[in-house]
């Protein structure tokens, strides 16, 4: 017996397991943020375009310090000149000749140059992580986007069930009306079509979530046939907004004004570089190695040595300075100009949002009581058809009518919850 027990609670504990597995992975909001975060291919090209930047810094950083190379040689030279002075004879250079040195060169001073060239690649450094921050909010807010329009869907589909389920009630309630004679064979056509057109927005509306969660999974690097449960409450609750305060939190926070910010402070360290182009430069170079070819013996391998001090200081490039510096400028003004641009359009999608979310509110009130008012024309509808004053085709859109204010209800939430949203996207704020 309790080897039965045993066998059965095994047995449920699979299918539970089973269940589970086919129903999907749990997704809440924050995991749809983060799995997008996580997963998504732009995030970590854009990360490895960081990693490109520093790996370009530590490439100028390395002419701070001095190149040491080695040098092997060898050379068969011919025919060799002989000197004769009588039965003497005196060879100037060996047939055969060997060279070994190990050269060190050194930068002493460039006025800036070096200094320059790095300030101006360290600078997309901060491009590259801004854009990265960038990438990060604007794929959280598309998973946001996506998330709530399934749950905005679950909802519509639950209106059409409940529709369709009173439908089907009415259609039954007709039909026994023509067995009674009370009612004619057009008013069961007349709701079967009703019912039709009804089942036909149902089969739209599962389409669209199934769209709806392919886009999700793409962006949560999964695969559009991987089984997932999206999970949550689909409601919105009011906030108290300040326009001037949220103004200011954005143009401190969006990534996109710090990503132009960085492109202004990249285009004056090019301007500058531009400056230092025609700047000289004190280098020093020194070499010691062996080789053969020295009187009296050349035969034999010495060791030598060379050191050398030379200053470089340019005296005309064509005007190339000039030409650079122009084009640091052209970069600079116009910079700043999509700064101004970026700033603009930030002061204006913050209004635009905060203008919605009021908007919507008060709508969301409104809705309210054309509900009631669609509930009780039904009711009223109902007793009347009942009763037999009034036509089955007014009922109808009584009911029509109810189930149209509810969905307009849930569109408002809906567009309120976005509303929300794009004030939050608007003003810069992380949700991950």
């Amino acid at each position: 017996m309790k080897i039965r027990f045993l066998i059965l609670y095994i047995l449920l504990f699979l299918s539970q397991g089973i269940y589970s597995q086919n129903k999907g992975v749990a997704i809440d909001l924050k995991k749809a943020v983060d799995f997008t975060i996580q997963r998504y291919p732009l995030i970590s090209q854009l990360n490895r375009q960081v990693d490109a930047v520093d790996a370009k810094v530590d490439q100028l950083k390395s002419n701070y310090l001095p190149s040491v190379d080695a040098d092997l040689s060898y050379a068969r030279v011919g025919p060799v000149q002989v000197f004769q002075f009588g039965s003497l004879s005196a060879q100037l250079y060996p047939e055969n000749n060997y060279d070994a040195h190990v050269g060190l060169g050194y930068t002493v001073y460039d006025f800036g140059k070096r200094d320059a060239m790095v300030d101006l690649v360290s600078s997309g450094k901060n491009t590259a992580l801004d854009n990265v921050e960038m990438a990060k909010t604007n794929l959280a807010y598309q998973a946001v986007q996506a998330y709530y329009s399934i749950l905005f869907l679950r909802e519509s589909l639950k209106l059409k069930d409940e529709q369709i389920a009173n439908l089907n009630t009415h259609l039954q309630n007709t039909t026994d009306k023509v067995k009674s004679g009370s009612a004619t064979d057009f008013d069961i056509l007349t709701t079967q079509v009703k019912v039709s057109a009804v089942q036909n927005q149902k089969i739209d509306i599962e389409n669209e979530i199934k769209k709806q969660e392919i886009q999700l999974k793409t962006l949560m690097g999964m695969t559009p046939d991987a089984p997932i449960n999206v999970v949550g409450d689909f409601n919105y609750t009011k906030m108290s907004q300040n326009a001037d305060s949220l103004v200011m939190l954005a143009l401190h926070d969006r990534s996109d004004l710090k990503v132009a910010r960085d492109n202004e402070m990249t285009a004056q360290f090019q301007r500058l570089n531009a400056r230092k182009y025609d700047m000289p430069s004190l280098n020093f170079q020194f070499e010691y190695g062996i080789k053969n070819g020295f009187i009296p013996n050349i035969d034999v391998l010495r060791g030598n040595f060379a050191a050398a001090v030379s200053f470089k200081y340019p005296i005309y490039n064509g005007s190339k300075e000039d030409a650079l510096e122009q084009e640091a400028d052209a970069n600079m003004s116009s910079s700043r100009s999509h700064s101004d641009e970026v700033e603009s359009n930030i002061r204006s999608e913050v209004t635009k949002a905060l203008s919605d979310l009021s908007s919507l509110e008060v709508q969301l009130d409104n809705i309210k009581v054309q509900i009631d008012q669609a509930a009780k024309s039904v009711e009223r509808s109902e007793i009347q058809y009942r009763e037999g004053t009034l036509r089955n085709l007014d009922l109808l859109d009584a009911q029509t009518n109810l189930s149209e204010a509810k969905l307009s209800r849930l569109q408002i939430i809906f567009r309120n919850i976005m509303a929300d949203y794009s004030l939050q996207h608007a003003i810069g704020k992380k949700i991950w």
